[in-house]
């Protein structure tokens, strides 16, 4: 079993049931910070997918590690908005993932299994903090 790692949008607390890279650009943040923070991820490989249903994507440890610094800059630009990251961890295997690679991996949203229920973030070292704890 593998941990990984979503973040959806929220505003004033209200979760939008959105990606961030997928809604960061309707939150209200000027086009040329989205702009700045999109290219900080064009290293992933796969940013969609074809198929019948929108899957849901996830962080591996190693992308968490990897655009943790990113993650935390959008944490901090959403609040300034009042906007939020929340965050869900669930363990699965990568067998049922329909993709993934080093940094990401894609789930048909029918099989999520989060483990948390999207919890406001502070930073991802609270991520790592909260996993320390369980």
């Amino acid at each position: 079993m593998s941990k990984f790692y979503r973040f959806e949008l929220a505003f004033d607390g209200q979760p939008q049931g959105v990606g961030f890279l997928q809604g960061l650009e309707d939150t209200g943040l000027p086009k040329s910070t989205t702009d700045d923070i999109y290219h900080e991820f064009d290293l992933l490989p796969a940013q969609t997918l074809e198929g019948p249903s929108l899957p849901a994507f996830f962080f591996t440890d190693t992308g968490l590690d990897r655009f943790g610094a990113a993650l935390d800059r959008i944490i901090s630009e959403l609040d300034e908005i009042n906007w939020q990251l929340l965050g869900y961890i669930m363990e699965d295997d990568l067998a049922n993932a329909i993709y993934y690679d080093e940094c990401q991996a894609a789930f048909d949203r029918e099989h999520l299994n989060t483990s948390t229920a999207g919890d406001p973030i502070s930073s991802v070292a609270e991520i790592r903090r909260e996993e320390e704890i369980h």
